[in-house]
């Protein structure tokens, strides 16, 4: 009875143990994005900018500071020698990297990251036109005073709209782990005026180092053969009968669609049929013609057919000249011909591989005018 009496009090005393790690708010500086760059006058530098909330009385809601070193964590440890308070990792929400930096290869970028117990794998990471640094400090929007929560809010809305991915940190490296497929990463940029960052492109990559842009008619076709799912819109336009003037046009908005990939060997050379079913709904419609008519339905459906069918073939084509399979046919070929599929010259095969695209779009829920 003793011993269990004993026992109960031990393990009791177990729940009383306070937080021996933890760091009081009030003694953090918390930044929301972090930018990566080589160094300039030294490219056996790199340097780090940090965007962190600021006191009331600044004229902005928000500070940046920028230090260099031989790795990351060293430029962060440089970094922390400015600041008063402990720099807080946690809080996190986006890595911009320059787009230099990001043609040189970024994992090495990443590593400390990862190693980080409070760095959060969800934290996204994006591409950014020119050097991080400036970005970070010459943006200056107005929709919300912390610009690393409104960056994570842009990547989640390129996701929603199925214009690009809206990757994280842990994706990342899985994709880059993967084989038969490259990561990409959205790519940013600035307004002229600084007040709008611009988020409609993807940027490829070959291993960690990147290759190319997408433009946002490709990332969008990228998205529908990688079968990422979500509310992507597509505008039709139609000629007026009369001469100038204000053209008509439909929009029409993705509700779903099913991609199948066939692979077929033929010697060394790989033959895809790749069949895209989608089902879209129409949300504007401003030619005078009522569209509920069959036959103008099947007019619409066809001329989006063609226009996906031309992004799509135009995009892989795009990614042969890269080489390197973004959107992931490799996976297919693994698969269905492991004997076939070797990681080490898949690139090469893939930029030689033939594609048969054929698209069937369904227009559901037309719309009425009222």
């Amino acid at each position: 009875m003793k011993f269990i009496k004993v026992l109960v009090i031990v393990i009791s005393l177990t729940l009383l143990t306070g937080c021996w790690d933890r760091h009081e708010l009030d003694e953090l500086l918390i930044p929301y994005v972090i930018g990566i760059d080589i160094c300039e006058d030294n490219p056996k530098l790199v340097s780090v900018a940090i965007s962190s909330p600021s006191i009331d009385e600044t004229e902005k809601p928000f500070i940046t500071m920028i230090d260099q070193g031989i790795s990351i964590q060293d430029a962060l440890y440089n970094l922390q020698t400015k600041l008063y308070r402990r720099m807080g990792l946690g809080h996190v929400q986006v890595i911009l990297i320059g787009e230099e930096t990001a043609k040189e290869g970024i994992s090495v970028f990443l590593d400390t990251f990862t190693r980080n117990a409070d760095v959060r794998g969800c934290l996204k990471v994006a591409v950014v036109k020119g050097r991080a640094s400036d970005f970070i400090n010459n943006a200056d929007v107005k929709q919300h005073p912390y610009l690393g929560i409104f960056l994570s809010g842009i990547l989640e809305g390129m996701k929603r709209d199925n214009i690009s991915v809206d990757m994280t940190l842990a994706e990342f490296y899985r994709y880059l782990l993967a084989d038969g497929r490259e990561p990409i990463l959205p790519y940013l940029n600035l307004s002229p005026d600084k007040q709008q960052i611009i988020a409609r492109q993807t940027a490829v990559f070959l291993d960690d180092r990147m290759v190319g842009i997408l433009n946002r008619n490709q990332s969008m076709a990228l998205m529908i053969l990688k079968g990422n799912m979500g509310n992507q819109r597509i505008a039709v336009e139609f000629p007026r009968k009369s001469p100038g003037g204000f053209h008509y046009a439909t929009v029409l908005e993705e509700s779903r669609h099913r991609v199948k990939v066939m692979p077929q060997i033929n010697g060394d050379i790989v033959n895809f049929k790749v069949d895209v079913d989608m089902t879209m709904e129409i949300i504007e419609h401003t030619p005078s013609e009522a569209t509920v008519i069959p036959p103008r339905l099947d007019e619409l459906e066809h001329a989006i057919e063609k226009e996906y069918k031309e992004r799509m073939e135009n995009v892989i084509s795009k990614l042969q000249g890269y080489k390197t399979d973004a959107a992931g046919f490799g996976e297919y070929v693994r698969v269905k011909y492991p004997h076939f599929f070797n990681k080490e010259k898949w690139q090469e095969d893939f930029s030689k591989a033939k594609f048969d695209i054929s698209v069937n779009i369904n227009i559901i829920r037309p719309g009425s005018t009222i």
